[in-house]
């Protein structure tokens, strides 16, 4: 709470400073308190980083896209707030001064923060490609933005030409390294991307070029010491062999040691011609 509502609730200022003493009232900005305890509560931080730095205020760059649940910043702290104008500098609160359009700001679980479009055009100045691209992904996949009409829109933003080389042919949605490395191999060896992380009769696949019936699992370092996981794995290739995909099996290890073997081994078997399910 701030003073300003505590006053309008009644409390007096004299009464106030008394709470801030014997505890009962602890402050995280001037001005701004969290009651009763030092442990903020989920989104404790953040509303008293809006609520030190309003009017005006959004939530927004890394702490935004944590709220729409598409990015999660490494840290909790500093708390990514958009202003108009000059404000004094906050601890824990990393101020970005732009004006927000009525439309870029929009309101969850009772904050204000900038929409998913406006949110993504933001962290593509600073978002590292993969990232920003599962990002986007995520975005994607809750249906919070659609890519067309954002690709549309980021003309002129700072990231504007990264994000847009992300929505070209469609973001990629990935959950390991060992996803994001193949698809880099498939960009630097210029072979069209996959797409990735889909169901498919049942199983759930890594990647997959549906035109060509050509299915890639990666395998991570741990791969094939679990005997449950092993013999799923088979079951998984021969079900998926017998419906007429093809199934080529590389390690995050090739991927990273290989990648032009892999890339070549990529390449011919999307030049072959896919046979019919048998």
């Amino acid at each position: 709470m701030t003073r300003a509502q505590l006053v309008a609730a009644g409390v007096a200022p004299d009464v106030i400073d008394r709470r801030i003493k014997s505890g009962r009232l602890h402050p995280v900005h001037r001005g701004v308190y969290l009651v009763g305890h030092t442990v903020p509560a989920p989104l404790a931080l953040e509303t008293a980083a809006l609520l030190a730095c309003a009017p005006g205020a959004a939530l927004s760059h890394g702490s935004a896209a944590k709220l729409w649940e598409i990015h999660a910043p490494a840290d909790a702290v500093p708390i990514d707030v958009t202003v108009r104008g000059q404000r004094r500098p906050k601890q824990g609160v990393r101020l970005h001064r732009a004006k927000l359009q009525r439309t870029e700001v929009r309101k969850r679980h009772g904050l204000w923060l900038t929409d998913p479009a406006r949110t993504l055009k933001d962290l593509a100045a600073t978002l590292p490609h993969a990232e920003l691209e599962w990002t986007v992904a995520n975005a994607h996949r809750q249906r919070l933005i659609d890519p067309e009409r954002l690709a549309e829109e980021a003309t002129g933003a700072p990231g504007a030409k990264r994000l847009r080389r992300v929505l070209q042919g469609g973001p990629r949605f990935t959950r390991s390294d060992g996803e994001r490395a193949l698809l880099a191999v498939c960009r630097r060896a210029k072979l069209p991307l996959p797409d990735t992380n889909l169901h498919l009769h049942g199983w759930e696949i890594d990647a997959i070029w549906p035109d060509r019936r050509l299915v890639v699992e990666v395998d991570g370092y741990w791969y094939h010491l679990a005997s449950a996981e092993f013999h799923r794995d088979h079951r998984k290739d021969s079900d998926l062999d017998a419906r007429g995909y093809r199934v080529i099996r590389v390690s995050y290890r090739q991927l990273l040691d290989e990648p032009e073997a892999v890339a070549s081994r990529l390449a011919r078997a999307l030049a072959t011609e896919p046979s019919s399910p048998g």
